[in-house]
Parts: structure tokens; sequence; C-alpha cells
């Protein structure tokens, strides 16, 4: 689902049922804290901050537009609960990346995202880079691809990524 979907959604769900008919002159920062409390009290600490995101770009395009003068949700992120850091180590253990390897291969989606998950553990990049690829970068004969790490910037800032024929099953 796109990011302006998911938005309106988190609006939808977790805000409009509260303060969807409240003008915005009238939203203060202990009602906003009492929704976002509301949604960490359902587990979801990373929805709060998301929807308190949502808002504060609501209220700054308020604030251009001469309706307010201060964001109310600024302030709030010390007043909500954080949401536990997790870390994902790179498996070290060649066990472990057979077994992550396999797991990869096995996995059942949609035929862009299965490819895109054989073809990661290959080229070693940023997934929006793998996204974004072009076959116009692939050098099949060279076992080369070319991109650049800033696509919309044109700034000669250009990486090389080998592929091992020899190592890269057919997908």
């Amino acid at each position: 689902m796109p990011c302006r979907e998911r938005n309106l959604r988190r609006y939808e769900i977790h805000v409009q049922p509260y303060i969807g008919q409240t003008p915005v002159t009238e939203i203060t920062p202990p009602l906003l804290l009492e929704i976002f409390k509301r949604i960490q009290a359902a587990g979801t600490l990373e929805t709060a901050h998301r929807v308190k995101g949502v808002l504060s770009g609501v209220f700054q395009h308020a604030i251009a537009k001469g309706l307010l003068t201060l964001d109310p949700t600024a302030g709030l992120s010390k007043a909500m609960v954080k949401p536990p850091k997790n870390h994902y180590p790179a498996p070290l253990d060649p066990s472990e990346i057979g077994r992550m390897m396999k797991l990869l291969w096995s996995y059942v989606g949609t035929p862009p995202v299965m490819t895109a998950l054989k073809i990661a553990p290959y080229v070693f990049c940023r997934t929006g880079e793998l996204r974004t690829m072009k076959w116009s970068e692939i050098d099949l004969d060279a076992a080369i691809w070319s991109f650049s790490h800033y696509p919309n910037h044109n700034d000669g800032t250009w990486a090389t990524t080998l592929i091992s024929k020899s190592n890269f099953p057919a997908i």
C-alpha cells in the first residue's frame, strides 16, 4: 500500500473517530496525547509515532496557511513510550547464511518480490537501489551492474557491483 494511502488509513482508524470534526484551531496537545496513548495502549508503539508524524505534517500545513502558529504535536514525543529498537544482525555463521538463503528462495509472493529476494544476497546493495534497477544498467556479458547511488541526482557518482555468473543461479 502506498505511503499516502497508509497515512490516510492511519488517520481514519486512529484520529478521525476522536477529533475528525474538531476545527484545527481547537486541537490541543493534551487531546492529541490522549489519542497517542490510546494507540500505544493497544501495543502499537510505532504506529503512535507514525500517526504523530502524519498529524505534525497536517499542522505544519495549517501553519503555512495561517490557521495555526504552533504545531500541537511538538514536544509530545517525550511523553510517549518509545518503541524498542530492534537489532537485526547479519548472519555470519555459514549454516545461518545457508538457512537464510533457503528461506529467501522458498518465499512465495509476487514475482517482483520473489525475484528481488533471490537477487539481493548476490549484489549487496540497498533495497531502494535494487528496486529501481534498470536493465540498461546491467551488462550480463561482463557480469557488471553499474548504478548511481543517487538516482535523482546527476552528480556522476557511480558504483559498480560485480555479479558472479558462476554463483548466480538462474531465477
